[in-house]
């Protein structure tokens, strides 16, 4: 999905991300030739990521984003629209196998999911590669006073923000991520942590027009910063001049690509005869893939990698001649490579 910013404000008004952060990221790739920061828009992750990596691919789907993004030696910006295949776009980043780590900032709860774990499981280095998302939400502190007020604002941005958005309203906590934890969250329970910036007036301001929710209400007619609401702001901020301390709670996930025996933990080939076993205890209870949904329920959503998952490795044994699923109740049911595929592509409407 395309979200459509203001370039100019979005550079000058977002936060800065803590240099640490890109440090304590980068202790845990034992290699630092190649990141990937997906969804860059100004490029501040990436210009940060670049003190620890030889070199930085930043892409957007966003022209304009790119075009203006903040130059960097070691920072490749890309566009790279909705329109390009997969394939197109793991080879322009690198090729399989050549990513160490992988960044989206405030980013991911805008995109198609399976479609970009996809390319993300394919383009990380193995072992060791990381996958980093971490986003922030109208969760701001400055003071008692002012915190009320900013309260009461939010309240009358709801009915424009986009449904992608409660991800971020629910601090990626449902989430799907689908990927080993590495110690700074999981699925289910990103890392809290905060980031502390000095703001002006107009900063702050600036911060709250780059919201996507006070965009989309002026492209309606309705202007949630109007005089009157940027003048009850100034007062709870003390003086258009005063430079204050404004503190955010953010929210990460960071994991590493899964071993295809979690997958299938009981799974065996015998390459030598051409013959294949494989065991998915519960397979034909699972759900339908959800293709193209990027809302579906963590658990949904793992069902959904389980049939991917399926299907690349029934690729894998198109020489195969059986295999045996046991179900739930133990009884072993025996069918071919090419029986089983079909019972996959009517799963798409039988099963959920």
């Amino acid at each position: 999905m395309a979200v459509s910013y203001d370039a100019d404000l979005y550079r000058d008004a977002r936060p800065t991300y803590p240099s640490d952060w890109y440090s304590m990221l980068a202790a845990r790739t034992p290699c630092h030739s190649l990141a990937w920061d997906v969804g860059t828009g100004n490029g501040q992750a990436a210009i940060g990521i670049a003190e620890h990596y030889a070199q930085v691919i930043a892409t957007d789907v966003s022209k304009t984003q790119i075009e203006r993004a903040i130059p960097h030696p070691k920072v490749r910006y890309i566009h790279t629209p909705l329109s390009l295949e997969e394939e197109e776009l793991v080879s322009l980043i690198g090729g399989e196998g050549s990513v160490d780590l992988v960044t989206v900032a405030t980013a991911v709860h805008w995109f198609d999911l399976p479609s970009f774990y996809s390319v993300v499981n394919r383009i990380l280095r193995r072992p060791g590669g990381l996958l980093a998302v971490w986003g922030y939400n109208g969760s701001i502190s400055i003071d008692p006073t002012f915190d009320s007020l900013l309260e009461r604002f939010k309240i009358t941005t709801r009915p424009f923000w986009n449904p992608n958005v409660h991800y971020v309203a629910d601090g990626y906590r449902t989430l799907p991520f689908p990927f080993e934890g590495v110690g700074l969250g999981s699925e289910g329970e990103p890392v809290s942590l905060e980031m502390h910036t000095e703001s002006s007036f107009d900063g702050f301001v600036g911060m709250l027009r780059s919201w996507s929710a006070v965009k989309a209400a002026k492209e309606q007619g309705v202007d949630l910063l109007s005089e009157d609401v940027v003048k009850d702001f100034e007062s709870a901020w003390g003086a258009s001049d005063l430079i204050r301390r404004v503190t955010y709670e953010v929210f990460m996930l960071v994991g590493t690509p899964k071993s295809q025996s979690e997958f299938f933990p009981r799974a065996r080939i015998r390459s030598s005869t051409g013959q294949g076993l494989l065991a998915a205890v519960g397979f034909h209870k699972q759900p339908a893939l959800l293709t193209g949904s990027n809302r579906s329920s963590p658990a949904q959503f793992r069902a959904s990698i389980l049939v991917l998952e399926i299907q690349i490795f029934l690729q894998a044994l198109h020489a195969a001649e059986h295999l045996i699923l046991p179900s739930r109740r133990d009884l072993d049911l025996r069918v071919s490579v090419s029986g089983l595929q079909e019972t996959l592509d009517s799963s798409y409407t039988n099963w959920g």
